[in-house]
């Protein structure tokens, strides 16, 4: 889930993300010896955008970040968690079309800088509402 809130200043975006994932993993996945079968984890993000408008109700950006992440494994023998934290660069690419203005669709491309345990790509695909300021 991507909950964000963005100030668009012209070709630029400024935002703030909040994701939250939670996924089962796959049988045989170990963490430092130790079987994992959960991963979660919650991440606030600073975002900047830079981008183009080709038509009124399109627009692509490229952006980068900053993204403090808390992660929990769960262990698949006895559900003790195994935590941690970290601070990461991410990038991203950006789609919004406006298909029912001010409703848009918004295509998010985000990777991380590589974290010590967790290297995340993800599409995200949202629903967003600008609001005229």
């Amino acid at each position: 889930m991507l909950l964000s809130l963005d100030a668009i200043l012209g070709d630029f975006r400024l935002g703030y993300a909040r994701r939250i994932y939670r996924r089962d993993l796959p049988e045989g996945v170990t963490l430092d010896g130790q079987a994992v079968d959960l991963l979660a984890f919650e991440a606030d993000q600073l975002w900047v955008f830079h981008g183009f408008s080709p038509r009124r109700t399109l627009y692509l950006g490229y952006g980068a970040g900053l993204m403090s992440r808390r992660y929990t494994f769960v262990r698949a023998d006895d559900g003790d968690p195994i935590q941690d934290t970290e601070a990461l660069a991410v990038g991203g690419l950006m789609a919004d079309y406006a298909f029912a203005p001010p409703f848009t669709l918004q295509l998010r491309l985000t990777a991380d800088g590589g974290g010590e345990q967790v290297r995340i790509w993800a599409a995200t695909l949202t629903l967003a509402y600008h609001l005229p300021l």
